[in-house]
C-alpha cells in the first residue's frame, strides 16, 4: 500500500489471489475485473492452498489480521474493495490504442463518499486506488485514453445506425474514404462534416467505450454508454439516441477534453445524462 500524504491518491497491489481472499472474507462471489483469470481454472485443493498462501503475504503487509479467531481487513483494503463490490455508481471504460486488438480495461466504482479505481498493471496483479473525487478519476480516464484536445476548433455532428457505423470504419481503415463517405450521404450528413469523420477513422485513431452503471433511489439501475474516437486532428464522441421512428442510432458530435471529463464526473455523481444532438432529419 503506497500514500503519500492524505491528499494524495492511494495505491494497493494484490495478487489475484490476495484479491480473492479479501472478497470470500467479505461474503462476496464476484467482482468485474477478474474473469478469465488462472484461479478459476485451479481445483479446490490447489485453490485452497492458494488462498492459505495470500493470507500469510496478506498478513506480512499488516493488510490483514486475525482477532478473537476472525479475520480483520485493514481499513483503506476493505474501503477500496468494498466500492468496488457493492459500487453505487460505476463506469467500466475498454482502451484500444490505435490498431491495437487487446483493450486496455479500466473500472471506475463510487459507493458514498468513496471513489476507487480498478486496474490491472500486469496479468493476476490488480492495483486499486483511492481517490479524492469523481473528476480525479474522471481525469485518470481521460489520461488511460491518452486524449488531449485536437488542433481543430470546427464542430461537427452526424447520425448513423450502429451498423453503418462499423461499416464506415472497416471502408475508411481499407482506404476507401469515398464509398464510405457515401454511406453516410443517406443520413443527410453534410460533405464537410463526412469528410472529417472519414478522416478521423481513417487515421487509426484510438477507440476508447465507456459504459456506465447508475444506481438509483429505488434501486433500479440505469446504464448509460459512450465511445470516444480521437486521433491528432479531432476527437469524437458517440452515444446510442432514439428518434420516434428509430431505435438503432449512434450520434456522433465533435468534443474537447474538459466536455468528456464534464460528462464521465456528471456519470460518476448520479447527475449526467445520456449525449444528445440533432437527428439531421432521420
Amino acid at each position: 500500500m503506497d500514500s503519500a500524504n492524505a491528499a494524495e491518491p492511494i495505491n494497493i497491489l494484490l495478487s489475484q489471489e490476495e484479491v480473492r481472499f479479501v472478497l470470500r472474507a467479505l461474503g462476496a462471489k464476484v467482482m468485474n475485473g477478474l474473469d478469465n483469470e488462472p484461479f478459476d481454472a485451479l481445483s479446490a485443493e490447489q485453490q485452497a492452498v492458494a488462498l492459505a498462501v495470500a493470507s500469510r503475504a496478506l498478513q506480512a503487509r499488516r493488510l490483514v489480521t486475525v482477532r478473537d479467531g476472525s479475520w480483520v481487513i485493514h481499513k483503506r483494503l476493505l474501503t477500496a474493495l468494498g466500492a468496488c463490490v457493492y459500487s453505487q455508481r460505476a463506469l467500466f471504460v475498454y482502451h484500444w490504442r490505435a490498431e491495437s486488438e487487446t483493450p486496455a480495461r479500466y473500472f471506475g466504482h463510487v459507493r458514498s463518499d468513496d471513489v476507487v479505481a480498478h486496474t490491472q498493471p500486469q496479468e493476476s496483479l490488480h492495483l486499486f486506488t483511492l481517490l479524492s473525487s469523481t473528476e480525479q478519476l474522471a481525469k485518470q480516464i481521460q489520461t488511460l485514453c491518452g486524449y488531449v484536445d485536437a488542433s481543430s476548433d470546427q464542430s461537427f455532428d452526424l447520425t448513423m445506425t450502429g451498423q453503418d457505423f462499423v461499416r464506415v470504419r472497416e471502408l475508411a481503415a481499407a482506404n476507401a474514404t469515398q464509398e464510405a463517405i457515401s454511406l453516410l450521404v443517406k443520413y443527410k450528413t453534410p460533405d464537410d462534416t463526412a469528410q472529417a469523420f472519414v478522416a478521423t477513422l481513417a487515421a487509426a485513431p484510438h477507440l476508447t467505450i465507456v459504459q456506465a452503471l447508475v444506481t438509483g433511489e429505488n434501486g433500479a439501475v440505469q446504464t448509460r454508454e459512450c465511445t470516444l474516437v480521437h486521433q491528432g486532428q479531432r476527437a469524437w464522441l458517440l452515444s446510442p439516441t432514439v428518434t420516434a421512428n428509430r431505435h438503432d442510432l449512434l450520434h456522433a458530435q465533435t468534443t474537447t477534453t474538459t466536455a468528456f471529463q464534464q460528462l464521465l464526473s456528471g456519470w460518476l455523481q448520479g447527475t449526467g445524462d445520456s449525449l444528445s444532438g440533432t437527428i439531421n432529419g432521420v
